[in-house]
C-alpha cells in the first residue's frame, strides 16, 4: 500500500471534488424525512476506492468531511464520515475478493452482493450511531430516536446504493483508460 505519485494525485483530484461537494449543500430531500437529503458527497471516495483501494478512498472521504466541517457542521461531518467509511471499507474487500477469486465470476449475483452487503453494513452502523450517539449530542429524546431508526435505515441503505451504483457506472466507463496512467 505504497503511496505513489499517481495515488497522491488521485487523492488530490478526488479530494478536491469531495471538498467542493461538501461545501455546496446540494441534495434531494429524502421523502420519509425531508430534513435529510441524498447527496453526491460520497461518490468521489467510492470511485477512488474502486479505482485505487482504501489507501486513496479513505483520505478522499476524510477530505469530504473537512468540506462539511468548514460549513460548521461537525456532527454532520462526523456522521457522514462514519457512514461513507462503513460503505467503502466493505465494498473494497468484497470487490477485491471478487477480482482475486478466480472461481467467482463477475455475474449479476456477485455484483449485487458487492452492492448490497456494504449498503447493509452502512445502514446498520448508522442505525447504531443514530440511536446511541446522536441523541446525546443534540438532546434528542429516546422515543424520537426510536421512531427515526426505520426511516434513517432506509435512507442510509438507499444512499449507499446510489453512491455505489453511480461510482460503479463511472468505474466501468473509465477503468481501462484510468489504469494506463499507473
Amino acid at each position: 500500500m505504497a503511496l505513489t505519485a499517481v495515488k497522491s494525485a488521485a487523492i488530490a483530484l478526488f479530494g478536491a471534488l469531495a471538498i467542493v461537494l461538501g461545501l455546496v449543500p446540494i441534495g434531494v430531500p429524502f421523502p420519509l424525512l425531508p430534513r435529510v437529503s441524498w447527496d453526491a458527497i460520497g461518490i468521489p471516495a467510492t470511485l477512488a476506492t474502486l479505482l485505487y483501494g482504501l489507501d486513496v478512498g479513505v483520505p478522499v472521504q476524510l477530505l469530504a468531511c473537512i468540506g462539511i466541517l468548514i460549513r460548521g457542521n461537525w456532527i454532520g461531518s462526523l456522521f457522514k464520515g462514519v457512514a461513507e467509511l462503513s460503505t467503502i471499507i466493505p465494498l473494497h474487500y468484497l470487490v477485491k475478493g471478487l477480482s482475486r477469486d478466480k472461481r467467482l465470476k463477475k455475474t449479476w449475483t456477485t455484483i449485487a452482493l458487492a452492492f448490497t452487503a456494504p449498503a447493509l453494513v452502512r445502514a446498520t452502523v448508522m442505525a447504531f450511531m443514530n440511536y446511541y450517539v446522536l441523541p446525546p449530542l443534540i438532546g434528542l429524546p429516546e422515543e424520537v430516536a426510536k421512531l427515526l431508526i426505520t426511516p434513517l435505515y432506509a435512507f442510509n441503505l438507499t444512499m449507499a446504493l446510489i453512491n455505489i451504483g453511480v461510482a460503479y457506472a463511472v468505474y466501468l466507463s473509465v477503468e481501462k483508460f484510468w489504469r494506463m496512467w499507473e
